[in-house]
């Protein structure tokens, strides 16, 4: 057999190069991927990997496939629409997706907490900040250097600020800010002062507290108390029962960083103890104890161990006088036989000890028949005593007497009274008190125009 076949050769589509890809940040719109050339009548695919992802028809121009989001690399097959016969384009692209990176800056230095007048250098600490970034400083919002370092004297409550521009790919943000405050402390000297409690003037036996209170002593100053030259304590207080001239101070040791000095000395406090005797009144009269009916009477009081500012309240026949808190009492309505009593409380160290004393009264030209007085020798003995004691001796007469013997308690309460009769001026008698408490009295003889008081102890 003999015959003939036609063979027809197809071209196949001709081979552009793959165009586009590269690198994008996460997050973004993608890449396009395209060819440099097209021929009509052919189709185009993309693929990623091995997998196709889209097919475009040929222009006879280039080809964009669009934004491609997806990693990988990617190749394009061209087919012709009518033989099918199939080119790949030369070469590949890749599409790679960078991850997005967050710069960040602080200020760093060497204290945020300096003294005043200090130059101090600012640094300005990245991350992701690049290959070139920027830096701009400012103090208080005003632009102020650029570069990663700044320096200057900071005032106090400045507030330093750096801002960046990160260079680095896929920054987001790519502008940062940071803001330091500065604290500028002044200089200043220390000092220490001292309270003594309850006070530098205190009774014997008395437990007295002394405290610090530092100025410019920093976070934890120490102390140092000294007693009379001798290191006595550490704490912040110092307590123990003090002597008479005991003198007490405290060094304090401060960490305030902008000390002119290392430490400070207080004042020193002298310290005053009293014992506690009650106070010692004496009283005098004018014109004296023997007054005329009417006639005014000025008592003046004069007080030892009394303190500084003793406190008199003086009474008549053991009734407070409304007013009469003086040392001087002057009264005009007493009678024949009234006493006047100046109690007094004790201030200073040992306030509120009570002392006091009484003087009788005796208005003349009541009916008492006045004798002539002479030098009066009058005893009580045994004194103190067990509430039995004997009033003897003589008066300033030679002539037998009425004697008025009246006996009261600190608040001029009569607690005994008896009359008796002396015999050529002299008395020989014996009392017994019943029943009374130990303590303080006064014991007051009344003869014609002659007193004599007594200061009476009692003690069982």
């Amino acid at each position: 057999m003999s015959g003939s076949v036609n063979v027809i050769i197809n071209t196949p589509p001709v081979a552009y190069n793959v165009i586009g890809g590269g690198n994008y940040c996460a997050g973004g719109a993608g890449l396009h991927v395209g060819t440099s050339n097209s021929n009509v009548g052919v189709n185009y695919q993309l693929y990623v990997g091995f997998g196709a992802v889209a097919t475009v028809a040929g222009t006879g121009g280039p080809l964009d496939f669009g934004l491609q989001t997806a990693a990988g690399t990617y190749t394009i097959q061209g087919v012709n629409a009518t033989t099918g016969c199939a080119t790949w384009m030369t070469g590949s692209v890749d599409i790679v997706i960078n991850p997005l990176v967050t710069p960040t800056v602080h200020i760093a230095t060497a204290a945020d907490t300096i003294c005043d007048g200090t130059f101090t250098t600012f640094t300005a600490v990245a991350t992701n900040p690049g290959t070139s970034p920027t830096y701009q400083w400012t103090v208080n919002g005003a632009a102020s250097a650029v570069g990663s370092t700044y320096g200057y004297t900071p005032s106090n409550g400045d507030v330093i600020g750096i801002t960046m521009v990160s260079s680095a790919t896929c920054a987001s943000p790519t502008t940062v800010t940071s803001t330091k405050t500065m604290t500028v402390d002044p200089h200043q000297s220390p000092a220490v002062t001292v309270t003594a409690n309850p006070g530098s003037i205190v009774c014997e036996s008395t437990t007295v507290t002394f405290t610090a209170s530092p100025s410019w002593g920093g976070s934890a100053p120490t102390y140092s108390w000294v007693k009379n030259g001798v290191t006595s304590g550490s704490a912040s207080t110092f307590t123990y029962v003090p002597v008479n001239g005991d003198i007490v101070y405290v060094i304090m040791t401060g960490n305030y960083h902008c000390a002119t000095a290392p430490f400070a000395s207080s004042s020193h406090i002298s310290m005053q103890v009293d014992e506690p005797t009650p106070p010692v009144v004496t009283i005098v009269a004018n014109p004296g104890l023997n007054i005329a009916m009417g006639q005014a009477e000025t008592l003046t009081a004069t007080v030892a161990h009394g303190g500084p500012t003793p406190q008199f309240q003086w009474l008549v026949n053991g009734v407070a006088v409304p007013g009469a808190t003086t040392p001087t009492f002057v009264y005009s309505n007493f009678h024949d036989g009234d006493s006047a009593t100046c109690q007094v409380l004790s201030s200073g160290g040992c306030a509120g000890l009570l002392g006091f004393n009484s003087v009788a009264i005796h208005v003349i030209g009541v009916g008492v028949k006045p004798v002539a007085t002479g030098a009066a020798d009058i005893k009580l003995v045994p004194n103190p005593n067990k509430g039995i004691f004997t009033v003897k001796g003589t008066f300033g007469s030679t002539s037998d007497d009425e004697v008025i013997m009246e006996v009261t308690d600190m608040l001029g309460q009569v607690i005994y009274s008896s009359k008796v009769t002396s015999r050529a001026g002299a008395i020989d008698e014996k009392v017994a008190l019943n029943n009374v408490a130990n303590g303080m009295y006064i014991m007051s003889l009344r003869s014609g125009s002659e007193s004599k008081v007594f200061h009476l102890v009692v003690e069982q």
